[in-house]
């Protein structure tokens, strides 16, 4: 069975990829692919690469977010992850990566996916539009349908403290 998917965006403006992860344990092949791609797209973006994760709950273990650490400090562009999910094991494993790492990675509530794209320079339609592309093709991640129903019907405020270190800068 699949643990993930990913696809370089189509949008216009920054580069970005987009990522969507069911509940499991990323397969290591996958994610060896996943990294792979991620070096690919540094070294070819116009400036810092945008990676939107949407996870049900699954994760990278110690020796993949290892092997993306290698590949961030490696590449030759800069790159910022914004990990989207309601999943508070996740939300430790970004805050944890991003300590250790010294990687820049945020989580995010659903909620703050629009204000996270225009906060990248990005259309949130377009990203999303991506997204929902990667799940045509893949399991049915929920995160998706949430990120998809706050971006049609935004509520007024975003939670506090759920979305900081929005800026590329």
């Amino acid at each position: 069975m699949r643990t993930l998917a990913f696809q370089q965006g189509s949008g216009k403006g920054p580069d970005y990829l987009v990522l969507l992860h069911t509940s499991a344990a990323p397969d290591v092949a996958e994610w060896k692919a996943y990294v792979d791609q991620v070096g690919r797209a540094m070294s070819t973006a116009k400036g810092a690469l945008s990676v939107f994760v949407a996870t049900d709950g699954g994760g990278p273990d110690a020796a993949q977010r290892r092997l993306l650490t290698e590949t961030f400090s490696r590449g030759p562009g800069d790159a910022l992850t914004h990990v989207f999910t309601t999943n508070a094991f996740v939300r430790g494993i970004v805050t944890t990566f991003r300590w250790v790492a010294r990687a820049p990675a945020v989580a995010h509530t659903p909620s703050g996916f629009s204000a996270v794209c225009a906060a990248c320079e990005l259309d949130p339609a377009e990203v999303l539009s991506d997204l929902l592309a990667v799940q045509k093709r893949f399991a049915s991640v929920r995160i998706v349908e949430q990120i998809e129903r706050y971006h049609r019907h935004p509520k007024r405020s975003l939670s506090s403290g759920d979305d900081q270190g929005l800026s590329r800068k």
